[in-house]
Protein backbone atom coordinates (compact mmCIF):
# COMPACT_ATOMS: atom_id res chain seq x y z
CA UNK A 1 0.00 0.00 0.00
CA UNK A 2 1.29 3.44 -0.93
CA UNK A 3 2.34 5.99 1.68
CA UNK A 4 1.76 9.72 1.77
CA UNK A 5 4.66 12.00 0.83
CA UNK A 6 6.77 13.62 3.53
CA UNK A 7 6.47 17.26 4.61
CA UNK A 8 9.38 19.48 3.66
CA UNK A 9 11.45 20.92 6.49
CA UNK A 10 11.11 24.60 7.35
CA UNK A 11 7.33 24.55 7.67
CA UNK A 12 5.92 25.76 10.96
CA UNK A 13 2.42 24.78 12.10
CA UNK A 14 0.13 26.65 14.49
CA UNK A 15 -3.40 25.79 15.56
CA UNK A 16 -5.84 28.70 15.27
CA UNK A 17 -9.34 27.83 16.42
CA UNK A 18 -10.72 25.10 14.14
CA UNK A 19 -8.02 25.65 11.54
CA UNK A 20 -4.28 25.25 11.25
CA UNK A 21 -1.81 27.73 9.82
CA UNK A 22 1.31 26.61 7.99
CA UNK A 23 4.18 29.05 7.53
CA UNK A 24 6.71 28.01 4.94
CA UNK A 25 9.97 29.64 6.04
CA UNK A 26 11.63 28.79 2.72
CA UNK A 27 9.05 30.51 0.51
CA UNK A 28 7.80 32.92 3.19
CA UNK A 29 4.20 31.94 2.53
CA UNK A 30 1.25 31.22 4.81
CA UNK A 31 -1.40 28.55 4.22
CA UNK A 32 -4.62 28.03 6.20
CA UNK A 33 -5.89 24.44 6.51
CA UNK A 34 -9.38 23.27 7.37
CA UNK A 35 -9.77 20.18 9.56
CA UNK A 36 -9.69 17.73 6.64
CA UNK A 37 -6.50 19.20 5.19
CA UNK A 38 -4.98 19.36 8.68
CA UNK A 39 -5.61 15.64 9.22
CA UNK A 40 -3.97 14.86 5.88
CA UNK A 41 -1.06 17.22 6.65
CA UNK A 42 -0.40 15.54 9.98
CA UNK A 43 -0.20 12.20 8.15
CA UNK A 44 2.31 13.44 5.55
CA UNK A 45 5.31 11.85 7.26
CA UNK A 46 6.48 9.54 4.49
CA UNK A 47 5.40 6.44 6.44
CA UNK A 48 1.63 6.74 6.94
CA UNK A 49 -0.30 4.57 4.49
CA UNK A 50 -3.17 5.92 2.41
CA UNK A 51 -5.63 3.42 3.86
CA UNK A 52 -4.76 4.68 7.37
CA UNK A 53 -5.60 8.26 6.37
CA UNK A 54 -8.83 7.13 4.74
CA UNK A 55 -9.88 5.36 7.95
CA UNK A 56 -8.97 8.41 10.03
CA UNK A 57 -11.03 10.73 7.83
CA UNK A 58 -14.01 8.36 7.82
CA UNK A 59 -13.82 8.03 11.58
CA UNK A 60 -13.50 11.80 12.16
CA UNK A 61 -16.50 12.58 9.98
CA UNK A 62 -18.45 9.45 10.95
CA UNK A 63 -18.67 8.30 7.33
CA UNK A 64 -19.51 4.75 6.38
CA UNK A 65 -16.44 2.70 5.61
CA UNK A 66 -17.63 2.17 2.02
CA UNK A 67 -17.70 5.97 1.46
CA UNK A 68 -14.97 6.94 -1.04
CA UNK A 69 -12.70 9.78 0.15
CA UNK A 70 -9.86 9.12 -2.32
CA UNK A 71 -10.81 12.06 -4.55
CA UNK A 72 -10.60 14.46 -1.59
CA UNK A 73 -7.27 12.96 -0.52
CA UNK A 74 -5.87 13.24 -4.02
CA UNK A 75 -6.86 16.92 -4.29
CA UNK A 76 -5.38 17.83 -0.90
CA UNK A 77 -2.10 16.02 -1.60
CA UNK A 78 -1.89 17.57 -5.08
CA UNK A 79 -2.51 21.02 -3.59
CA UNK A 80 0.21 20.49 -0.96
CA UNK A 81 2.62 19.33 -3.66
CA UNK A 82 1.81 22.23 -6.00
CA UNK A 83 2.42 24.66 -3.12
CA UNK A 84 5.88 23.15 -2.61
CA UNK A 85 5.09 21.77 0.85
CA UNK A 86 6.00 18.13 0.16
CA UNK A 87 9.02 16.14 -0.94
CA UNK A 88 8.23 14.74 -4.37
CA UNK A 89 10.45 11.66 -4.30
CA UNK A 90 7.62 9.78 -2.58
CA UNK A 91 4.98 11.04 -5.00
CA UNK A 92 1.54 9.74 -4.17
CA UNK A 93 -0.92 8.73 -6.85
CA UNK A 94 -4.23 7.27 -5.80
Amino acid sequence: MQTLPKQKSGILRRKIGNEAMLYDTNQETVHILNLTAEIVWDCCDGTTRLDEVERKLKSTYKLSFDHDVKKDLEKIITDFSNLGLLHNENKCTL
